[in-house]
């Protein structure tokens, strides 16, 4: 397993060297979290050039909304008018400072939530590449309802899904989240939804070139043509070597999707088909 980095943590102030260029198009990964990130990020850390953050919240700490798991002032959305100049320069020097450590030339983050902060990330590091790593919600939702309730997914007194259930308000989607109650895989079945509803319309305010959406179903179907689309997305170099070093990590743990239920089938919403599942 490739050892992600650890820098910038909550206790240590943000470094006072400027960035410089040293931040060159890093590289973030958003999707919703059970979707294959963490094998997708962990890919990108075995890449030779590559310096792999994962899940660094404390590095994001320093802007104290960025923490949705404990009760107090964090958003689930966070966008580009959430960004003062004074939190850009401390979240740039956290970055800058991982990368110089680390002796490689590109950063590569990834952490769920930034599903809902795409514009805040790219007021953050306008050259950024976004890879988008898309799963079938059934599977997504069917994994998060098999993690244990002591993990505190939802976060501490449910503070990150009292979050969600505004965002859902937002979305005309309050009276699905209240249907959920407690019902795991529901939960995880509107979670789902959200992340990838906001990841597609704020990929889509950006230009072209700068974002890829990929399946999960493809990085284990075919791992090696995967990886090696990603890598030109993101304008890494690609040779033989990388390319198998980096696909050996996926393989195939997904199972047949039980059937949905009515209400299932209305918090879904038509995205489900819309993607081809």
């Amino acid at each position: 397993m490739i050892a992600a980095m650890s820098c910038g943590g909550a206790g240590s102030p943000a470094s006072a060297t400027p960035s410089g260029d040293v931040l060159d198009r890093p590289v973030f990964v958003v999707g919703r979290g059970r979707s294959g990130t963490t094998v997708l990020g962990e890919a990108l850390g075995a890449h030779p050039d590559v310096a792999y953050l994962n899940e660094p919240r404390d590095l994001w700490s320093l802007d104290p909304r960025a923490n949705i798991w404990r009760p107090g002032p964090g958003a689930i959305v966070l966008s580009a008018g959430d960004l003062t100049g004074e939190l850009a320069t401390g979240l740039r020097s956290r970055l800058a400072d991982c990368v110089r450590s680390s002796g490689r030339t590109r950063l590569a983050e990834k952490l769920p939530i930034n599903s809902f902060r795409i514009g805040y990330l790219n007021a953050l590091c306008p050259d950024a590449f976004f890879v988008h790593m898309i799963r079938d919600g059934r599977a997504v939702a069917a994994s998060i309802a098999k993690i244990p309730a002591a993990s505190n997914w939802y976060g501490k007194r449910d503070a990150k899904w009292k979050r969600l259930m505004a965002v859902a308000d937002t979305e005309h989607l309050g009276e699905l989240a209240k249907a959920c109650g407690r019902n795991p895989y529901r939960r995880g079945l509107l979670e789902w939804r959200l992340a990838v509803t906001y990841s597609r319309r704020s990929l889509a305010a950006l230009p072209r070139d700068r974002w890829v959406a990929l399946r999960y179903e493809d990085f284990v179907r075919a791992p090696a043509a995967s990886v090696s689309t990603m890598l030109d997305a993101v304008a890494l170099r690609s040779t033989p070597e990388i390319v198998d070093k980096m696909a050996n990590r996926f393989e195939d743990r997904s199972r047949a999707p039980a059937p949905l239920d009515g209400l299932d089938v209305e918090i879904a919403g038509g995205l489900l088909a819309e993607l081809g599942y």
